[in-house]
């Protein structure tokens, strides 16, 4: 049962889910930013001790770039460790090489890569600590509404499904009530439930915690409804 009514907004998720959710991308966006930190810092270090050259991309092929570049007036070739199929056939590049092994080439190229690994793991983990200090906010809230909100009994008025949330291809249910705190009816929604409902719920009362202050803070208590 879904309602087109305007509805006070649930102000608490369901922490396994968000919270493991944020633990994920903060997770690898830690592993992608020191990958890509260990690469850029070793192409960094080549960068100090190997000799730099500008070669020639002489043939490109599959997944191998093989580049000729002058060392002190020979022509040598040699193959990248670095594959792009940006690179094309008489482009000039910044190589990298060693005289003691002139055919293992590096090139600077790589470095927008390694960058991008960076980046991308920062915005990661970013995000997953944004999740994941967003859930124990709302923990706390919720914790501190059990022990000093004002607590009422509402009415179960509704069982619906909440679409945002998706676990195994399932969505959570979610409980509609309803209480009338003295200036009109209203109805609230709980968090979501990953147990089966149905409507032999409807009509029976659950409890509300209010905040004292703030009306639109509120929890409604779905313990006894949530998978153990």
């Amino acid at each position: 049962i879904m309602r087109s009514t305007t509805l006070v907004q649930q102000k608490y998720l369901f922490k396994n889910v968000i919270k493991s959710v944020g633990i994920l991308f903060f997770c690898m966006g830690i592993l992608f930013a020191s990958v890509g930190g260990v690469l850029t810092y070793n192409l960094y270090q080549a960068e100090r001790n190997l000799n730099h050259a500008i070669g020639t991309v002489e043939l490109v092929n599959y997944n191998y770039v093989f580049v000729k570049y002058d060392l002190n007036g020979q022509e040598m070739r040699g193959v990248l460790n670095y594959y792009s199929s940006n690179f094309k056939e008489g482009q000039q590049i910044d190589i990298l090489y060693d005289e003691n092994d002139p055919y293992d080439l590096q090139t600077t190229e790589s470095n927008f890569i390694y960058y991008i690994f960076v980046g991308a793991g920062i915005l990661m983990a970013t995000f997953g600590g944004g999740l994941i200090s967003s859930e124990n906010k709302r923990e706390k809230i919720q914790k501190e509404l059990l022990q000093n909100g004002r607590k009422v009994y509402a009415t179960i008025s509704g069982i619906g499904v909440d679409p945002s949330i998706s676990n195994n291809y399932r969505h959570p249910f979610i409980i509609y009530c309803v209480y009338d705190d003295g200036d009109g009816q209203k109805e609230y929604v709980s968090g979501p439930i990953w147990d089966e409902l149905n409507d032999s719920f409807i009509g029976k009362d659950i409890p509300l915690y209010l905040d004292q202050t703030n009306k639109d803070l509120y929890y409604v208590d779905i313990r006894e409804y949530q998978r153990k």
